[in-house]
């Protein structure tokens, strides 16, 4: 191989990690985030354990991983990508 080709190698490498720790972090957020939103949330009945279901405050939502996946692409992919650099 000549140097060019080292050095494309060399970053293509640096880049696979750096895409795979921001892939895995991604998928940590929004698991993290739909726990959040489970915890967070009321109970319906404390005797038949059901979350109140709805979209106001403090209620699960019907796709609780949607709207999660939804708020880390949209308030959290920054700062994602920025500790998967660090990392």
């Amino acid at each position: 191989f000549d140097t060019k080709m080292q050095d494309a190698l060399t970053w293509h490498f640096i880049m696979l990690f750096y895409l795979s720790q921001v892939i895995i972090y991604f998928g940590y957020m929004v698991l993290s985030g739909t726990f959040a939103d489970w915890y967070f949330s009321l109970w319906s009945d404390k005797n038949n354990k059901i979350k109140r279901r709805g979209y106001g405050p403090s209620e699960l939502s019907k796709a609780p991983i949607m709207e999660s996946l939804w708020r880390v692409t949209r308030y959290h992919l920054g700062s994602l990508a920025f500790g998967a650099m660090i990392i």
